[in-house]
């Protein structure tokens, strides 16, 4: 069973301005799409930058070290569908932000 670990409050996070918190020893950033939050590992899979330090338009996040560009709703990268960063599940509880301690692929 998931485990989901507090990791900010709602309001701190502003669309377009990600934050990057740490979920069981893994770097994860934090987006806001469409009022709706999202959650991606933090490290791009070709450069290794962190995908917050990236610019968000829409759903998709362009990665500042190398410029592949992620959906940040399913981790793909653009144009390359079997290739992805991790995801996690958000759940917001009285105004908290919750990410699962495991990979929303892992099984329960």
């Amino acid at each position: 069973m998931k485990r989901f670990v507090e990791v900010a409050r709602v309001d701190h996070i502003a669309t377009g301005a990600p934050v990057v918190v740490i979920v069981r020893e893994t770097a994860v950033a934090v987006f806001k799409v469409a009022e709706r939050l999202f959650a991606v590992d933090d490290a791009c899979v070709r450069c290794g930058s962190s995908i917050a330090a990236g610019s968000l338009c829409g759903s998709e996040v362009t990665c500042s070290g190398c410029d592949w560009r992620y959906d940040v709703t399913n981790g793909q990268v653009n144009g390359v569908p079997a290739l992805h960063i991790d995801t996690f599940e958000v759940r917001t509880v009285g105004g908290r932000v919750m990410v699962a301690d495991k990979l929303t692929s892992d099984p329960d």
